[in-house]
C-alpha cells in the first residue's frame, strides 16, 4: 500500500497532534531523535499510535574505549568523549523504561555510518560509485596501499608483497 507522510514541525506539539489526530502506523521511525526530549515527546505523541516505534541511535554509543573487539547486544553503553553519543544513550534508556513500563514496541537501530546524496559510505566519494556503475574497478587510496605493505612488512613476513584489492561488482 506504501507509506503514508503527513506534513507537521515536529517541534510544533499542537500541529503534530492535529496531524495525527485519528491515525494510527504501522511503523514509526525516527532518525532525528537526538536528545531525551525528542523521545519524551515522541512518546507522548506515538505510544497509543504506533505498533513499531524504531530509534535510530548510533554505534557511537558503545562502550569507548572498547573493552573487547567484538561488539554484541551485552556490550556496554558509555561514551565519555562525545556528547551526542550520550545523549543517544539517555534516549535509548527512556525507550527501554517505556518498553518494561508500558510495553511499548520499539528497536533501537545503532548503525556505525549512515548516509546521503553529500556523504558517501566509503572514502573515494561517489566517484567510486560511478567507477563500479560503469564496471569499472575502484581506484585504490594509495596511501591505504602503502598503510597495507607496511603492516604486512611488520607482520613478520621480511619479504614485502604486492598487496592487490578488489571489490567484488556483485
Amino acid at each position: 500500500a506504501g507509506a503514508e507522510t503527513v506534513h507537521a514541525d515536529i517541534n510544533d506539539s499542537p500541529a503534530v497532534a492535529k496531524a495525527l489526530q485519528g491515525r494510527k502506523f504501522d511503523v514509526v521511525v525516527n532518525w532525528i531523535a537526538f536528545i531525551p526530549e525528542d523521545i519524551e515527546r515522541d512518546l507522548e505523541l506515538f505510544r497509543r499510535r504506533t505498533r513499531q516505534y524504531i530509534f535510530i541511535s548510533s554505534a557511537s554509543a558503545y562502550h569507548k574505549p572498547a573493552t573487547h573487539y567484538l561488539i554484541t547486544e551485552s556490550t556496554p553503553l558509555a561514551n565519555p568523549h562525545w556528547d551526542y553519543s550520550r545523549n543517544k544513550i539517555a534516549c535509548e534508556d527512556l525507550l527501554v523504561r517505556g518498553y518494561r513500563d508500558d510495553n511499548l514496541p520499539m528497536t533501537i537501530v545503532r548503525p556505525s555510518h549512515t548516509y546521503d546524496h553529500t556523504l558517501p559510505p566509503f572514502e573515494g566519494g561517489w566517484t567510486v560509485v560511478e567507477r563500479m556503475r560503469q564496471g569499472r574497478e575502484p581506484q585504490r587510496d594509495c596511501r591505504q596501499a602503502q598503510r597495507d605493505q607496511t603492516a604486512e612488512r611488520h607482520a613478520g613476513d621480511n619479504h614485502p608483497r604486492q598487496i592487490l584489492a578488489q571489490v567484488p561488482l556483485a
